[in-house]
């Protein structure tokens, strides 16, 4: 029997002819194993077009439910963004609006400019108007005519009228309770912490938008960061620590540069002013100036509490800044008026401008550049005529523009515009503030007397000369405490204040006796 292994074929050709050729000549053999090798690979291009066409089926199908996903979710949002709009609306009627004016005056930005006390306090939570930094301007005056106790009463009245039946229709309204109260508890706890029954009440307030239903999201959140806070803040008041506010970081600042390194006296135990390096002494007054000036509270800057008989209960870091003021003027004249020797009492004012020079140009410390120069107007040392007149050309130019500098004409003009220029860390004069707040007070009534509502506008330009100081608290100085030139200044001021104007001046004519007249 013959097998077709055994029957020789014609070979196919290559190209062209040769092709053929090699066909005729393919075995049976090696044509069966191509065979089965054409049936292998066509077995797998089935298979894996069954494979394409089920992924492809299941990805149609996916891509339907896809679609069936968020067309349901479209359906839903559409159905809350009517819910919403409809609560806008209801809101209207529930929280009073800047179309119902009876008891509400604008000005011609749209700002409030007098309205009655109950229409101040509802307007932080007006959910259709928003009206820019009223919040802020609120919380930094509204002791001119309300309590925190009653501010927070009215607010915990609002959030129950909004809290029984939580839904997308009051969450506009529960947002701004949260934010108000948190920026109320963040900025101003000490509102609190001098009132027991208000600390009560905004503790039960905040216990219940921390409960408000999860399905608000955001508002929650708010709510319980703000609980967080809160009793972060409640405990250090129970414990007797100290509050940090938005005047004080809460914690320490970090700097990304070292601090430059202190200049220590030139002797172990100084006695003389000559004995510092003026530009230490520049550092360690602004080091000292900064934390009075931090520690200052807008509460403080009110009715002019600084003036008023309780003005140490009111006003007490602000009087510690002015205190601190008059000491570095008070030790300049002293220290001046006291140096019975013309060469060296010329080097100390030499130095004191030398100070200067330093605190101005390095440290924007505008407060004791007035108060140094405030000491040189001091009768006692502006009669020194010797003393002047023995100064270097370089050094009468700077005396002379530092006096310029703080010249007080056009309400400090060049100050007003000098400090409009520099950044932060900066000590801004604050008698230039106190003055605009005089101004502000004394020119303004608190109420007008036609309508009784509170003039608002007057709160706002108070508010604004606050902010102004406010900006200045927040950045700290990157400067080393030395304290060898502290104590000295220390025991400096000390004896500067226990000698009174009269003998300052007696000091005075011993240094340079008058001069006979002809």
């Amino acid at each position: 029997m013959i097998s077709l292994r055994d029957i020789a074929l014609p070979r196919p050709l290559r190209s062209g002819g040769q092709q053929a050729d090699r066909s005729a000549m393919a075995t049976p053999a090696a044509l069966w194993e191509e065979n089965q090798h054409l049936q292998m690979r066509w077995n797998q291009l089935v298979g894996e077009q069954h494979r394409i066409k089920a992924r492809l089926a299941e990805f149609i199908y996916q891509n339907q439910l896809e679609q069936e996903y968020l067309a349901s979710k479209i359906r839903i949002v559409n159905a809350q963004l009517t819910e919403f709009t409809n609560a806008l609306v209801a809101t209207k009627h529930r929280v009073p609006s800047i179309s119902d004016n009876s008891d509400i005056q604008l000005d011609e930005n749209g700002d409030i400019k007098a309205a009655s006390r109950e229409r101040l306090i509802e307007a932080l939570f007006d959910t259709v108007q928003d009206r820019k930094d009223y919040i802020s301007m609120f919380l930094l005056t509204y002791r001119y005519f309300a309590t925190t106790n009653e501010v927070i009463t009215e607010c915990l009245d609002h959030y129950n009228r909004v809290a029984p039946s939580v839904t997308t229709a009051n969450c506009l309204a529960h947002i701004k309770a949260v934010n108000f109260l948190k920026k109320w508890v963040e900025s101003f706890f000490d509102d609190f912490t001098e009132n027991e029954e208000a600390l009560g009440k905004c503790s039960r307030l905040i216990e219940a938008m921390s409960m408000t239903d999860t399905r608000l999201g955001p508002p929650f959140r708010i709510a319980t960061a703000l609980k967080n806070t809160f009793d972060k803040k409640n405990t250090a008041h129970k414990a007797g620590g100290e509050v940090k506010t938005m005047v004080a970081s809460e914690n320490t600042p970090s700097f990304s540069e070292r601090p430059p390194a202190s200049i220590p006296p030139k002797v172990a135990n100084p006695q003389s002013v000559l004995d510092l390096d003026p530009q230490e002494v520049a550092r360690q007054l602004t080091l000292i100036d900064y934390e009075l000036c931090r520690a200052i509270r807008p509460k403080e800057c009110l009715g002019l509490a600084w003036t008023k008989k309780d003005k140490l209960k009111r006003s007490p870091n602000l009087l510690a800044m002015i205190q601190g003021f008059n000491n570095v003027s008070r030790w300049v004249t002293y220290t001046l008026v006291t140096e019975l020797n013309l060469k060296k009492r010329t080097k100390i004012l030499s130095f004191f401008l030398s100070v200067l020079q330093y605190l101005k140009n390095e440290h924007n410390n505008f407060n004791a550049v007035f108060a140094i120069v405030g000491g040189f107007g001091n009768s006692a040392v502006h009669r020194l005529n010797k003393t002047f007149n023995a100064l270097s050309e370089n050094k009468l130019k700077i005396l002379n523009e530092q006096k310029e500098f703080c010249d007080p004409t056009k309400s400090w003009a060049n100050y007003r515009r000098a400090i409009t220029e520099v950044n932060p860390p900066c000590v801004p004069f604050v008698g230039v503030y106190q003055t605009d707040l005089t101004f502000i007070e004394e020119g303004n009534p608190d109420k007008f007397s036609a309508t009784g509502f509170i003039n608002f506008k007057k709160c706002r330009m108070i508010a604004e000369v606050i902010v102004l100081i406010q900006q200045y608290q927040q950045k700290p100085y990157n400067l080393l405490k030395c304290q060898p030139v502290t104590d000295f200044l220390k025991k400096e001021f000390e004896a500067a204040t226990k000698m009174e104007d009269k003998q300052m001046y007696e000091r005075s004519l011993q240094a340079e006796p008058r001069q006979p007249q002809n």
